[in-house]
């Protein structure tokens, strides 16, 4: 299946791939655009395959449901639009220095996928952080 068929017919895309110039914003405004607006995006890759700002604009206007994100573009920076994601992105938090990296990284983002998919649980977990 073609990139284009798998956005469209996804519940949940997890990047995991190497970073190289060729896979630079692999994930952009119009891949989101192509997603459906129940999925969720979750990056265990590298920072800048996901283009974050058409990603925090996507999570604003409602194009996903939800992302999970353990690195990110400009790490240890994060897309101020991320942050303003109203309980629609999670973010390792380890990758911003809030939290140490005792527990493997993809495991957290993993376990948070759930959190994400369903805004009940997002909440709990906020709690616990």
């Amino acid at each position: 299946a073609s990139k284009e068929a798998l956005l469209e017919e996804a519940d949940h895309v997890v990047l995991a791939l190497p970073y190289s110039a060729g896979a630079h914003h692999l994930i952009g405004a119009p891949e989101l655009r192509r997603m459906k607006p129940t999925a969720t995006l979750v990056n265990i890759a590298r920072g800048g395959i996901v283009n974050d700002g058409a990603l925090a604009a996507a999570l604003k206007e409602g194009v996903i449901a939800a992302a999970a994100l353990d690195v990110f573009e400009g790490e240890p920076r994060l897309h101020p639009g991320l942050l303003d994601a109203h309980g629609h992105c999670r973010v390792n938090q380890g990758s911003i220095g809030r939290e140490g990296h005792t527990n493997p990284p993809g495991n957290r983002v993993f376990r948070d996928v759930e959190d994400v998919a369903a805004p009940e649980g997002f909440a709990a977990a906020q709690d616990q952080d």
